[in-house]
């Protein structure tokens, strides 16, 4: 069924899929070949991240299975509101805008928070023998930060942003060029972080040696990204003469 092109995508909680699939079979049968989608449907060796927001990005209905009011629905939510949002894709200022505020999450939850800082953190929390210590001892470093970057990662496809997509048209001549080479290097040092950082978890010696250097990759990675992208804000949303180098001048 992985092949199949969705029409529908079916949310609904784990612990309501046999209501999910009577409510599939229904729908399949009221509309034969609808194409309808649930998570069930992923294979287990892909990425399920990946799989659902291609879906969400191919389906032409959402359909949420909403049962009890009482329950954690912040996932299903997060699906409503991904699909909602490619239906509306994002203007080039909206783009810039959104990723300007994604580089500043990068430096503050996870380039301020590991970088320098990850065989420290490993010394004092996950080693730690301190009651108050007890979560950090069940969350290896590594592991933290790749949540951190998947929540990022999600927040961009929440917006409508699809960083495995060509590169959006956002500026102009050798700008373009620049803005292309950083955003693949970008995600280039991104997957190898979060794959580099859970290898150094399993190790357990508390050496992040190989994860450190992709963090300062990225730190210089993020910091070409805001120098080209806020200019282009200002350039873009702030008339000529009310610029600061306008003022200056003036």
């Amino acid at each position: 069924m992985d092949q199949a092109v969705h029409k529908v995508f079916l949310s609904h909680k784990k612990e309501f899929s046999t209501q999910a699939e009577a409510l599939a079979r229904a729908l399949d049968e009221a509309a034969p070949g609808a194409g309808i989608f649930r998570s069930e449907d992923i294979g287990k060796a892909r990425d399920w991240r990946v799989q659902i927001h291609r879906e969400l990005e191919n389906a032409k209905c959402f359909i949420l299975l909403y049962t009890d009011p009482k329950l954690d629905w912040s996932w299903c939510f997060y699906e409503a509101g991904a699909f909602m949002s490619n239906r509306r894709k994002p203007r080039p200022v909206q783009r810039l805008s959104i990723g300007a505020r994604l580089a500043v999450r990068t430096k503050l939850e996870v380039l301020d928070a590991f970088l320098g800082r990850t065989s420290q953190v490993y010394r004092e929390k996950v080693m730690s023998n301190r009651p108050e210590d007890e979560v950090a001892r069940n969350s290896p470093v590594g592991g933290r930060m790749v949540e951190a970057l998947d929540a990022i990662w999600r927040e961009a496809l929440s917006h409508g942003m699809r960083p495995d997509e060509p590169a959006p048209r956002l500026f102009e001549g050798a700008a373009q060029n620049s803005y292309e080479k950083i955003r693949n290097r970008g995600k280039q040092v991104w997957d190898e972080l979060k794959r580099v950082a859970q290898l150094e978890d399993e190790k357990g010696t508390g050496d992040y040696s190989e994860t450190e250097h992709l963090l300062a990759d990225l730190k210089t990675v993020n910091e070409d990204y805001l120098a080209l992208v806020l200019p282009r804000i200002e350039e873009l949303l702030v008339p000529a003469e009310k610029r600061p180098t306008a003022l200056q001048s003036g």
